[in-house]
């Protein structure tokens, strides 16, 4: 599992990454021997009085490391997978399966996973696979599935609506996607509060051309996705089909997106084609600490208005002439605040100025 740091620490000589800084033995000492970070739990377990194994992980002070017994302790780990795994007693099959919405749980076999979710079922086993601060999306694990292995993956709609389901490519709600990535996939709107749903798997002829095209799609990165709407809507991944491309702007959240200056000192959307000669910009927002009730410019071409907005969402028309055929929106947000505030665990703090919920372009006559 991979941390903020490691793309860093990965173009480095990464020698003695693990060290402990113990308050009771001040003195410094290095242990050159054969270990893995299987065995840094372990270690820390021994040093506060505990066992000196944990698992896998063996004390590097008082133990001998899987490394040193096995020379080929990759290939190892991956052939004790099941074993591994059966010891979580996780569900064997998956035939029927429960969805709580107010909890956001899905239940099977008489377990009990929190949302969203990827299983990877086969005729043994059912593998779960969760999304976490330091994992991969559910979409890019999943793209990593064979071509015939069956999946069931329950996330918001969006996110698999560009693959099977564009009808569902502006829902926050809920959906469960079934199928093989070779095969035929299903996707199922999650209407109710308790929702149940049974496996349906299909044992069809693997297509390796809609296997690679499911694969590519599922790889693509979020700023590049693009849907059908006549408004740029920030609670959900990429921007309407008629944007080229876009900066300065953080993740979806749950009611939009926040500007960061981490990425941008601009929040820049520039558009495939001219925008209208005449058009109303009207935009859905809020404003971050010291950005609220003071002017925030908004330019098209060299064309400028003042948008003021409070800590609460509001929605503001601008209107603007583009006599110049411009083809990009600037917003630029007077004091960005550095902040951790809804920022995911052990990322670099963001610099929110203004929060969107929706912008759109109307045309005006005349």
């Amino acid at each position: 599992m991979n941390n903020t740091a490691w793309k860093y620490l990965n173009k480095q000589d990464r020698n003695n990454l693990f060290f402990v800084i113990r308050g009771d033995k001040p003195q410094q000492e290095t242990l050159a021997v054969k270990r893995n970070t299987m065995d840094n739990g372990a270690t820390v377990l021994d040093i506060l009085g505990g066992d000196n194994y944990l698992g896998l992980g063996r004390s590097s002070l008082s133990g001998q490391s899987m490394s040193e017994i096995f020379l080929n302790i990759k290939e190892k780990t991956l052939a004790w997978k099941p074993d591994i795994i059966r010891l979580w007693k996780f569900p064997k099959e998956m035939k029927e399966f429960t969805i709580d919405q107010q909890k956001n749980m899905i239940a099977f076999s008489g377990s009990h996973f929190r949302l969203p979710l990827l299983l990877r079922v086969s005729d043994k086993r059912v593998e779960p696979l969760p999304e976490s601060e330091y994992s991969a999306p559910l979409r890019f694990q999943l793209a990593d599935f064979a071509p015939r292995d069956n999946f069931v993956w329950v996330d918001r709609c969006y996110k698999m609506a560009q693959l099977w389901a564009p009808e569902l490519a502006l829902s926050t709600d809920w959906c469960v996607s079934q199928g093989q990535l070779g095969g035929q996939q299903i996707v199922q709107h999650v209407d109710k509060t308790t929702w149940k749903g049974k496996t349906a798997f299909k044992d069809t002829v693997i297509d390796m051309a809609r296997y690679k095209g499911n694969v590519d799609t599922l790889k693509i990165v979020d700023n590049d996705i693009r849907y059908k709407a006549d408004s740029f809507i920030f609670n959900v991944a990429g921007a309407p089909e008629e944007v080229k491309q876009f900066s300065g702007i953080s993740r979806p959240e749950s009611w939009g997106r926040w500007s960061n200056a981490q990425l941008g000192d601009e929040v820049k959307i520039e558009y495939k084609h001219p925008l209208p000669k005449k058009f109303d910009l009207v935009i859905t927002a809020k404003a971050y600490g010291n950005n609220a009730s003071r002017p925030i410019p908004v330019r098209v071409g060299n064309e400028e208005q003042t948008l003021v907005l409070g800590n609460e969402v509001t929605t503001t028309t601008l209107h603007f002439d583009n006599p110049t055929d411009a083809d990009t929106l600037v917003i630029v947000p007077p004091e960005p605040v550095s902040t951790n505030e809804g920022n995911i665990l052990g990322h670099s703090p963001r610099k929110l100025g203004i929060g969107m919920v929706e912008i759109k372009v109307v045309e005006r006559e005349g």
